[in-house]
């Protein structure tokens, strides 16, 4: 993914994502990950890559189903993407 500025200042960004966790409900819960903080220049464009471990942690359980997930730039979301989780 990749990320351009429309500003003509320098601009100091806050880069995170957010899962969607299906519950064993069915019902999905976000869980946000703080990413890293970023200086992009006038009219700048960025590769932005990142992955996600999804093996399982004692406290998290996972549940097959869809799963959602979103880019959130300084707490906003910029964009959402979606995969199914199978066992």
């Amino acid at each position: 993914m990749s990320l351009r500025s429309a500003s003509p200042r320098p601009q100091r960004l806050a880069i995170g994502h957010a899962v969607h966790h299906v519950k064993a409900s069915g019902e999905t819960m976000p869980k946000v990950f703080e990413g890293r903080a970023l200086e992009i220049g006038p009219h700048e464009e960025r590769a932005l890559r990142r992955g996600h471990s999804m093996r399982p942690i004692t406290p998290r359980r996972y549940h097959a189903g869809p799963h959602g997930v979103d880019l959130r730039v300084n707490g906003g979301v910029v964009a959402t993407a979606s995969f199914d989780l199978r066992r």
